[in-house]
């Protein structure tokens, strides 16, 4: 009797670990396809971006006036103090938020109507963006082609797209590139992953 309940024993304990890789294993799997299917969600909505991005500049092209490119060239989010005096500059700048900050508690009222909010979807959260140009997935001097696009922008494109969480979509009107600052697997330009 003793060796049946040893070998019931040992028979449910392989059977528990058999269950348990089993388990782990299509949960694997199911990460993967809903990986791929944001993967495929992102690469539509780039192609979606481009396809209204190419009307426009066709647009501009005939009427000879880029004045109609939506988003923010991403020139904007350039910054480059001068390295010699980059101490001195923190420390100017330190004393400017310093004397910003009060004034804003001074003229702080009621209407703050005109104050954008952090989570609007007209705002930029520039760290993202800077983080995305330490990058170099696009040179120097082709900045000023390209426009950061924000979920406003996006809606004036009249495309059912929003930004993914923590990046933006950024577009080069002539060339037709779309990028996502985020990247996917490795990839950011909507060429690479075509």
């Amino acid at each position: 009797m003793n060796k049946e309940s040893g070998l019931s024993f040992i028979g449910v304990f392989f059977a528990i670990i058999f269950i348990i890789v089993i388990v782990i294993f299509a949960v694997n799997i199911l990460q993967k396809k809903v990986s791929n299917v944001k993967d495929s969600d992102i690469k539509s909505n780039m192609l979606l971006i481009k396809g209204a991005c190419k009307g426009i500049n066709d647009e501009a092209t005939v009427n000879k006036n880029t004045s109609n490119y939506v988003g923010t060239v991403l020139t904007k989010y350039i910054s480059k103090p001068d390295e010699n005096n980059a101490d001195e500059n923190n420390e100017n700048e330190e004393s400017a938020d310093e004397s910003a900050s009060s004034e804003n508690e001074n003229n702080n009222t009621d209407s703050d109507e005109n104050s954008p909010d952090e989570n609007s979807s007209n705002t930029i959260d520039d760290s993202i963006i800077n983080d995305f140009i330490s990058k170099n997935i696009i040179s120097e001097n082709e900045y000023g082609e390209y426009y950061v696009l924000n979920n406003d922008d996006l809606k004036k494109l009249d495309i059912d797209v929003e930004n993914e969480e923590n990046s933006y979509y950024i577009v080069n009107y002539t060339s037709g590139e779309v990028i996502i600052t985020a990247g996917v697997d490795g990839k950011y330009k909507l060429s690479e992953m075509e």
